[in-house]
């Protein structure tokens, strides 16, 4: 693997143009951006335009990056990974499946694959999860136009309004009082109270 080491601020911004591959990302308490690619240097086009970096990557990739951090990620052709960062998150289209672990306020453009989300620290906005979906600990509201597959849901503390779940919905407390839920679903409705 090649590695590349970027100086950056606690709460630096990111745009990944594109990747061509799987993409991991780990925040950190360091204010470094560092990129492993799996192809070498030819695999990577880097820009800085004052604090704000933009990345092409051409191969899977493993960057770690300030948790403060804030994210667009325009588009993934496979699989991305995401864990520790909390800063504000904002992803166009992934082709593979989503993993995402206690991140910031997030938002989400279209998932052809599954999605699994565990700890979001505000709203969450998704357009469109094609495959199933797993969403827990989400502390701001949540709100999806649609989940074709299955939606497995516990701890939505903002409340959540799904237009609409192809497939089963199973829904899990705890609920808050004053919380709204509401979920249009096409198949059953499994909801423990």
């Amino acid at each position: 693997m090649w590695t590349q080491t970027v100086e950056t601020t606690l709460s630096p911004t990111v745009v990944v143009e594109e990747c061509l591959g799987d993409l991991s990302i780990q925040g950190t308490d360091e204010p470094r951006l560092t990129l492993s690619l799996r192809n070498g240097a030819d695999a990577l086009t880097l820009r800085r335009e004052g604090e704000d970096v933009f990345l092409t990557l051409r191969a899977d990739t493993y960057l770690t990056c300030p948790r403060g951090a804030r994210l667009t990620l325009v588009t993934v052709r496979g699989d991305l990974r995401i864990r520790e960062v909390s800063g504000p998150l904002t992803v166009g289209a992934i082709s593979g499946d989503g993993l995402l672990r206690q991140v910031g306020p997030l938002t989400v453009g279209e998932i052809y694959g599954d999605l699994s989300l565990q700890g979001a620290a505000g709203e969450v906005r998704i357009r469109e999860v094609f495959g199933d979906a797993g969403m827990r600990d989400v502390d701001g509201l949540l709100s999806v136009r649609a989940v074709r597959g299955d939606l497995r849901a516990a701890g939505l503390r903002g409340g959540a309004a799904v237009e609409s779940v192809g497939a089963d919905l199973h829904l899990r407390p705890p609920y808050i009082p004053g919380a709204e839920y509401r979920f249009g679903v096409g198949s059953t409705a499994r909801i423990v109270v």
